[in-house]
């Protein structure tokens, strides 16, 4: 996200008009991602020996 905003700081009016058509996409990538993120931490706090076994 920071090296979206750097460009888009920086960069001309096309890349803010797609960072901004792009938005809905990321917000959406994120929220599943930071679902993934919390289904992983909740596995591996109440089972740590089978997410340190596929180590």
């Amino acid at each position: 996200m920071m090296t979206v905003l750097v460009i888009v700081g920086v960069g001309s009016k096309k890349v803010e008009a797609f960072s901004r058509k792009a938005t809905d996409m990321i917000k959406m990538v994120d929220s599943w991602m930071m679902m993934f993120a919390g289904i992983g931490l909740l596995i591996y706090l109440i089972q740590p020996e089978l997410v340190l076994s596929l180590m």
